[in-house]
């Protein structure tokens, strides 16, 4: 029998985020409701269990109080505004959208969208603005960004070969 990765009824993506925001000393309040509720109802234990090192990490994450830096309708107006200096034939983005690429709800993990990348990257060149203006909030988020950049970009490289994304969106 092998051993589930991931707590039972616990998506991939939702696990991974979990463990993202944790290993990156995120604040707790950075959860979101759906993350909040599974490791409440069991998930927890199961990485008690199974993943003792992480456990740890998730517990202090939820002791951890800090703001959440990110206002959507800001970060939606910097993507949008992007969007349109760079002439791309994407429409306008929405707060909704721009939420969820910041809470995991689009998977960052497995996605190689030109359009979710297109927010992910311009999501993490406003923390490093922030950064730059001297707001310390945005650190952790500049680090949590520029990870699963990483990730999405080695998935659009794996899927489709060395490409420019901004070029595709033209």
């Amino acid at each position: 029998m092998t051993r589930k990765k991931y707590p039972p009824g616990m998506t991939t993506k939702v696990s991974k985020s979990i463990e993202l925001l944790a290993i990156a000393k995120a604040p707790g309040s950075w959860l979101s409701r759906e993350q909040f509720k599974f490791l409440l109802t069991g998930a927890l234990d199961w990485y008690k269990e199974h993943k003792p090192h992480l456990a740890k990490e998730i517990e202090e994450m939820l002791k951890r109080e800090g703001p959440f830096p990110f206002n959507f309708y800001k970060v939606a107006d910097y993507v949008n505004k992007i969007i349109s200096s760079e002439k791309l034939k994407v429409r306008q983005v929405t707060p909704a959208e721009t939420e969820a690429v910041i809470r995991f709800k689009r998977d960052p993990f497995l996605s190689y969208s030109p359009k979710i990348y297109l927010i992910a990257s311009s999501v993490h060149r406003y923390c490093k603005e922030q950064l730059k203006k001297g707001n310390k909030d945005f650190e952790i988020a500049e680090q949590i960004t520029g990870k699963y950049l990483k990730w999405m970009e080695l998935n659009i490289e794996r899927t489709k070969g060395k490409v420019n994304i901004l070029e595709e969106l033209k």
